[in-house]
């Protein structure tokens, strides 16, 4: 190979280069991107990463804090990676959040979990083009449980020198643990197939655990989307939530998912013709004009 047919091929090479390095410059300035297992407790630990999923730079995006559901004893953010691409598509920056998991841990530790990430989303989400003033929880059945509790009890947050107002949005996905006691006395088979492993039988851990109890006390209470099917379980949870809400007087919507399973209530957001979505949609497009 002679010197010329080297040169043309350094000058391909090079001129390639530039061109790959500005596309990669243009995306991570202005175009969607994904990154991926931020270690938020400081330390590499799968079950306390996030992925950010992120729809641009060219402004602050609202944010959503989505948890997991799974008893609190199994789950992965990467089975909600549909939900990342669609609500940065419809121009959110979507925070998808890992937490430890029973029997590893028990009751606090996961709740303490979710509010560490949290903190870390508040005092770093402008480094990924979020706005942690229009900070939105969304939570399926386990996870609707954990982003109720922090938002309703200030403990969780105040470890991490912040408080509850920084939450300007809830949205509760079918939940079945607002009201632990409750689960424990009424329903003890449930119980003990699903509650046991992570919270144990002593009432008081149960009551500290259930979001309910700390409404009367809470000073800031976030506008409250409650989203429940037929499941027996979950229904009384949310009647019992709605009904305490209703009686100190807290903002809050509740929609009735029918014919939607505990699964499917939150498999299918996204999904074309979802009335579940349009609801979420409508309720944080009344947040960020309200905010």
């Amino acid at each position: 190979m002679n010197l010329k047919i080297i040169s043309i091929l350094i000058l391909v090479v090079v001129i390639l280069s530039l061109i790959i390095a500005i596309r990669v410059f243009r995306e991570s300035r202005n175009g969607f991107r994904i990154v991926k297992n931020i270690y938020y407790a400081g330390k590499v630990d799968k079950y306390r990463a996030l992925d950010i999923y992120i729809p641009g730079c060219d402004k602050k995006y609202p944010v959503i804090f989505f948890v997991h559901g799974g008893a609190w004893s199994v789950g992965d953010k990467s089975h909600h990676t549909a939900k990342g691409l669609y609500f940065a598509k419809k121009g959110y920056v979507f925070v998808n959040v890992n937490y430890r998991l029973a029997p590893d841990v028990s009751y606090p530790d996961f709740a303490y979990d979710v509010a560490q990430a949290l903190s870390w989303v508040y005092n770093h989400i402008g480094e990924y083009c979020g706005d942690n003033q229009k900070i939105y929880l969304m939570g399926h059945s386990a996870g609707g449980h954990l982003v109720a509790l922090i938002s309703y009890d200030e403990k969780f947050l105040n470890k991490y020198g912040l408080d509850a107002s920084i939450v300007k949005g809830l949205i509760l996905l079918d939940g079945g643990g607002y009201d632990i006691v409750n689960v424990y006395e009424s329903y003890p088979v449930l119980y003990s197939l699903l509650f046991k492993k992570a919270f144990g039988e002593d009432l008081n851990i149960l009551r500290d655990a259930s979001p309910i109890y700390h409404l009367d006390e809470a000073e800031y209470i976030p506008p409250t989307l409650i989203i429940y099917t037929n499941w027996e379980l979950t229904q009384v949870s949310a009647e019992r939530l709605i009904d305490k809400l209703d009686s100190i007087g807290a903002s809050f919507e509740t929609f009735y998912a029918q014919g939607k399973t505990h699964d499917t209530v939150s498999r299918d957001i996204g999904k074309p013709g979802d009335e579940t979505t349009e609801i979420i949609l409508k309720f944080l497009k009344k947040l960020d004009e309200n905010s």
